[in-house]
């Protein structure tokens, strides 16, 4: 769903609540945003083997499911510092994945471009 940008800054601003909203937003959104695209990668795999053309998605990095209770006990228990390193894997997660967006995109292009 679209979320509003400017809206969520100023919330999360004013209140921690709208924060740990984004952040559990983000830790599950993008999760499955992977596993419907490596579900795909997969069906487009096979569609492209049908036609003859190798392509083998195979990601280094796999998002974890990880348990939001579980990082809000811990930077709680910690008083915030665990906080800092769920930050940076709010950031390395969707950095990881986007990396191997450019890795794919380039091997599937000069397969499509040999077969053309």
């Amino acid at each position: 769903t679209e979320k509003n940008a400017v809206l969520w800054a100023i919330l999360s601003a004013i209140t921690g609540i709208a924060a740990l909203y984004v952040y559990y937003f983000l830790m599950k959104d993008f999760y499955r945003h992977e596993r419907r695209e490596d579900g795909f990668l997969e069906d487009l795999g096979k569609a492209l083997a049908a036609c003859g053309i190798t392509f083998i998605p195979r990601r280094d990095y796999q998002i974890p499911n990880r348990s939001f209770v579980l990082y809000l006990v811990i930077t709680i228990l910690t008083l915030g510092i665990f906080g800092i390193y769920w930050l940076y894997v709010l950031i390395k997660d969707p950095n990881e994945h986007f990396k191997y967006h450019v890795i794919f995109e380039d091997y599937l292009l000069k397969q499509l471009e040999t077969t053309v």
